[in-house]
């Protein structure tokens, strides 16, 4: 595949997921979490920036864009921009400027829910910015191939730190993670949690499964070539079985999306070779 056909999946990935945490976000909307009592009430968040905005122009512009009917406006728009993304010819003026104000309709949409915000949203930010470098108007081979090892890299840090933080915890290392993640009332599976319950070893190769291949999982860029899809297929299952049992719908399609920039990282480095 040449370059345009990897970001072309990437692009298809990533918009896949944007539309699920865009509906979750309107979901939400919609039972009142984002409205002046909710939950994620602008009133309150505000707080949190008064020393920088104050009752400046800057704080008046972000309480028409960020209250609870500007939200959704900015959500809306954000759709109609991932619309233009899809519809678009890259690198097109058009495509330039819906990939753009994706990324700033991103950065307001986090500053606006700065609770609760993890790590498939920090990688979603990434993906949008590396699509607006990568498919704008001013694009060129040589940067596609920065934007690729940018991606790649990225993705393979945050496995490998969220292994480290793993290794880092007793609850991982002893295996009690595993079913105490499982027998939660926001992330559990009472059946997955009834079935783990008391067998210790299970539960202990179950999160020490997770935390070596974690740990382990930017390799897959420098061994074999069966060693590496291997790796990467067990990164797709992992994700895959998160989004089957917990729910976590945005990191199976923010991680995933990463994966052709992994697979042109792992070919380029191995070709020099």
């Amino acid at each position: 595949m040449n370059n345009f056909e990897y970001f072309r999946i990437i692009l298809l990935l990533f918009a896949i997921g944007q539309v699920f945490t865009t509906s979750e976000l309107l979901f939400l909307h919609l039972k009142g979490e984002y409205s002046t009592h909710g939950f994620f009430s602008w009133k309150i968040i505000r707080l949190d920036i008064n020393t920088i905005t104050g009752d400046s122009r800057i704080g008046g512009i972000l309480d028409n864009l960020l209250d609870s009917r500007g939200f959704i406006k900015l959500l809306a728009f954000k759709i109609v921009c991932l619309i233009f993304l899809l519809v678009a010819a890259p690198y097109s003026y058009l495509f330039t400027f819906a990939s753009i104000a994706l990324v700033f309709c991103m950065l307001l949409i986090q500053f606006r829910s700065m609770y609760g915000g993890d790590g498939s949203d920090q990688m979603s930010l990434i993906l949008a910015v590396s699509i607006f470098f990568g498919l704008s108007a001013f694009s060129s081979p040589a940067i596609q191939k920065y934007c690729f090892y940018f991606i790649g890299l990225q993705s393979c840090l945050a496995y490998t730190t969220s292994g480290i933080a793993k290794i880092l915890s007793k609850k991982w290392r002893s295996g009690d993670a595993v079913y105490e993640i499982f027998n939660t009332g926001s992330y559990g599976n009472k059946t997955i949690a009834h079935l783990l319950k008391g067998r210790k070893y299970v539960n202990l190769f179950l999160c020490w499964t997770v935390i070596v291949m974690e740990i382990f999982f930017p390799i897959c860029l420098i061994t074999p070539i069966y060693i590496s899809i291997a790796i990467l297929l067990w990164g797709f299952t992992f994700h895959f079985l998160n989004v089957a049992i917990m729910g976590l719908n945005s990191f199976f399609w923010a991680f995933t999306a990463t994966y052709p920039a992994i697979i042109f990282v792992m070919l380029h480095i191995q070709s020099q070779f």
